[in-house]
């Protein structure tokens, strides 16, 4: 089995003033194709990607602001995707799929010391044409899954800190406080409540202290302050008996210090 594949990238920016800049960009994407090894499975075609791409890119207010945006198309052909069999699991291709998005990232210095860091990204994902069986439900038979949500894509992620540094005459420290919001996320392609995590949030803290020549620093933190269980992802298995459902989770509350040496 053998591909040949053509992915140019071409971009276009103008700059509008000091910091001030717009692009847009056309590319293809190319993922080879292969065989499901063990299995007498026919081998799956190679994955294609083409992207349309705009954004911005803004320093303001003295540099106190930055602003980067982007709006984005992909459309994708031959998609490549996970499906669980009764033994393994292979890859098969889906015919094709779209996705829509937005991201936004946002950082200010309103005041001396005060740091202020947000960033949002918004999807839209369906498959257009994808034809499969779901192992947990074999008696349906073939399940057209067109208008279903991309694996692993959630919705909105929106991110978001603040951090305060003071000057001391032993070196700066700062305090930061950061988190996560993450819309539901589907594992599979046939967005199955059981097999997929709900929406949720994850709130982070730390302080940390660095001396007068940044050679010695030492952190204090806690991650996942509220303990949250999280699933970042699972699997649905075909059985014989059963079709159990395999996963992981995020770490549970982690706290710590770390230090530093600089040479």
């Amino acid at each position: 089995m053998s591909f040949h594949n053509f992915s140019p990238r071409v971009t276009l920016e103008q700059k509008m003033g000091p910091g001030k800049l717009i692009y847009a960009t056309f590319a293809k994407g190319f993922k080879a194709g292969g065989y499901n090894l063990g299995q007498s499975q026919p081998g799956y075609y190679p994955e294609n990607l083409t992207d349309y791409e705009v954004g911005i890119k803004l320093d303001l207010l003295d540099r106190k602001l930055r602003v980067n945006g982007a709006g984005f198309y992909y459309d994708y052909k031959d998609l490549q995707v996970t499906v669980s069999g009764p033994f393994s699991a292979i890859i098969q291709n889906a015919a094709t799929a779209k996705i829509y998005g937005a991201e936004l990232e946002l950082t200010a210095v309103p005041a001396h010391g005060l740091e202020l860091d947000a960033s949002a990204a918004l999807l839209k994902t369906k498959f257009t044409q994808f034809d499969s069986y779901d192992p947990s439900r074999p008696q349906l038979g073939a399940l057209d899954l067109s208008g279903n949500r991309l694996p692993n894509a959630p919705s909105y992620t929106l991110s978001y800190g603040v951090q305060y540094t003071v000057d001391t005459t032993v070196g700066p420290i700062t305090v930061r406080g950061d988190g996560r919001s993450i819309s539901r996320v589907y594992f599979d392609q046939f967005n199955g409540a059981p097999n997929s995590e709900r929406a949720f949030t994850v709130v982070n803290a730390s302080i940390g202290w660095k001396d007068a020549k940044d050679q010695l620093s030492a952190t204090a933190f806690v991650r996942n302050l509220a303990n949250g269980r999280h699933k970042n992802g699972d699997f649905v298995y075909g059985g014989i008996v059963g079709y159990p459902l395999a996963g992981d989770y995020d770490p549970p509350r982690i706290y710590g210090v770390q230090l530093g040496v600089r040479f």
